[in-house]
């Protein structure tokens, strides 16, 4: 790797996206830019508020490698921030579609890599969905999708924290004779503590049902949601606005996150 390209990536670790568009950019003058210099240059571009000319930049990397699901996904969000509803459904739609096949080993890394991706794809998909059923209030269906949508963002994420929290309690493990339920539960905790991403499909969950109609089941669901994390958590503000909402406004519909 370059040393450009790796003070590009230390650029976007510190969130200095002006830096690693700068530096890109000077790239882009010299040489051809590959896929992920593209899909960079967008990235950074979206997150300096520039959306139209993001998805310039994701389509000249889907130019160089055709139905890449990172790719997609990013310009499902960019037309979803320019209100493109259908574009980003399709969009976020095509990427679930590569990302949902079988991988071996089934627990490769790069299978982690793929199904996190795929929960991330699936929220976003059922953010669109809902947005959509308010707009076509004519199909009631897209209700019930958008919560299927996070229903199964939340089930793959569940699956990647349960196979990251058996890893670790071996690693942790003494010896072999050590029991590993003498540990499975305090580490689950303490992945499902640490993963922001699962809060936030779980609230989304919670919201959906509400919105659906299932007023109870929501709010069982995200006190079962407060139970995992405690004010110190980075979605903790999430947790309580949601169910201040389902107690306020239990017939809203204008909520989600």
């Amino acid at each position: 790797m370059s040393e450009a390209f790796c003070k590009v990536i230390s650029c976007i670790k510190n969130k200095d996206f002006e830096t690693a568009l700068n530096i890109l950019k000077n790239i882009e003058k010299t040489s051809s830019l590959s896929w992920h210099q593209a899909y960079l240059i967008g990235f950074c571009l979206k997150q300096l508020g520039d959306i139209p000319d993001s998805i310039i930049y994701y389509k000249k990397s889907l130019s160089i490698l055709p139905n890449h699901p990172l790719t997609l996904n990013a310009m499902g969000i960019s037309y979803q921030n320019m209100g493109n509803l259908s574009q980003a459904r399709h969009h976020f739609e095509e990427s679930i579609k590569l990302l949902k096949v079988p991988y071996f080993p089934k627990w490769s890394s790069y299978s982690l890599m793929c199904r996190t991706l795929l929960s991330e794809g699936l929220n976003s998909l059922g953010t669109v969905l809902h947005l959509l059923s308010e707009k076509q209030t004519d199909k009631p269906e897209l209700k019930q999708d958008a919560l299927r949508s996070y229903l199964e963002a939340v089930r793959i994420e569940g699956e990647v924290l349960a196979f990251k929290a058996k890893k670790q309690t071996r690693v942790r493990s003494k010896s072999s004779s050590v029991d590993e339920l003498k540990y499975i539960s305090a580490i689950e905790k303490e992945f499902i503590y640490n993963s922001p991403t699962l809060i936030i499909f779980q609230v989304n969950v919670a919201a959906q049902l509400h919105r659906n109609g299932h007023e109870q089941f929501a709010k069982d669901y995200i006190v079962r949601v407060k139970e995992q994390i405690d004010e110190f958590h980075p979605h903790w503000h999430l947790v309580i606005e949601l169910t201040r909402n389902m107690t306020l406004l239990s017939h809203s519909h204008s909520w989600y996150h």
